[in-house]
């Protein structure tokens, strides 16, 4: 039995999903695929997979007890590409998210209770096996998105979590998505750790800075998929300079110059771009019916 899990994209609310903002993404589609095995699974094989394996699901005890899941194989090859010369390079797509998602689903799959009509539990265990296996680090955004395979709201409250499936595209506005990759990997968990840090010791400022933030992450959860795209561009530049604020503060470096370039690139051909997740590397978000072609670096197409 084998399980296919979409990579992510975080469209908006970096950081801000942190501290109670709101976070939109979307399904990527490339797919991390998990196979159940006669084998153990190998030792060498990741904590997130491990956790995952053993993490305890009331709903599967039974099934589990008699027919124990000995080990799984897990190809990651979509979230990589050759750059050339013969090196495979990670895509920022969320394959530890896509992991655990991959192997609490297939536990799911093996009972008999469909993935699809239990996105809902299949996200919750795996966020959190995937937060424990972290340390307790991230907010479990991609994680879910992966795990509901369609483009979600996700917001994290002092009451739980809260996921909500987005509705397609209005036809008036449809705006093709894109992902581009930069040429470098980002930082994930370093990044966040100094962000982390930087809110703790944070004066009335900064503090102030960080609210903006998270008011206009929520803002632009109304602005996705509905509005003008000019509307939408105006904003998320509102809400980029916002989180360039706050990283600059938490001495992150958020930008690189390949996104000021993909920027005046994609504003020039009546687009937009963005860098996606905590910055710093992995994929720029490109927006607008843009000359793909004329770019070097690999694209993924997200929404056409």
């Amino acid at each position: 039995m084998t399980v296919a899990v979409p990579g992510k994209v975080m469209l908006s609310g970096e950081y801000a999903v942190l501290y109670g903002g709101s976070a939109v993404l979307s399904p990527v589609p490339r797919y991390l695929k998990v196979a159940e095995s006669d084998s153990p699974t190998p030792e060498n094989e990741n904590p997130i997979v491990k956790n995952a394996m053993q993490y305890p699901i009331p709903e599967l005890l039974d099934c589990e007890h008699n027919y124990p899941l000995r080990g799984v194989n897990v190809d990651r090859s979509d979230f990589y590409f050759s750059d050339g010369r013969a090196v495979e390079v990670k895509l920022g797509i969320g394959s530890s998210a896509a992991e655990a998602v991959g192997v609490i689903a297939l536990r799911f799959e093996r009972a008999g209770l469909s993935w699809d009509r239990n996105k809902r539990l299949v996200a919750k265990y795996a966020i959190d096996s995937h937060t424990i296996a972290q340390g307790g680090r991230g907010s479990g955004a991609d994680v879910a998105v992966s795990a509901y395979g369609e483009p979600i709201i996700f917001k994290r409250s002092e009451g739980g979590i809260s996921i909500k499936v987005l509705k397609t595209q209005s036809p008036d506005y449809r705006i093709p998505i894109n992902l581009v990759w930069t040429g470098k990997s980002a930082d994930t968990r370093e990044f966040v750790t100094k962000f982390n840090q930087w809110v703790k010791i944070s004066g009335r400022d900064d503090k102030q800075i960080l609210k903006n933030m998270i008011a206009k992450s929520d803002e632009l959860v109304e602005q996705w998929f509905k509005a003008p795209p000019s509307e939408l561009y105006d904003i998320l530049d509102e809400y980029t300079s916002l989180v360039m604020e706050c990283c600059s503060n938490a001495g992150i470096s958020y930008r690189m110059p390949v996104h000021d370039e993909l920027k005046r690139w994609a504003v020039d051909n009546g687009g937009y771009a963005k860098p996606t997740g905590a910055g710093g590397g992995d994929m720029v978000l490109l927006l607008g019916e843009l000359p793909l072609n004329e770019l070097s670096s690999p694209c993924i197409e997200v929404v056409s």
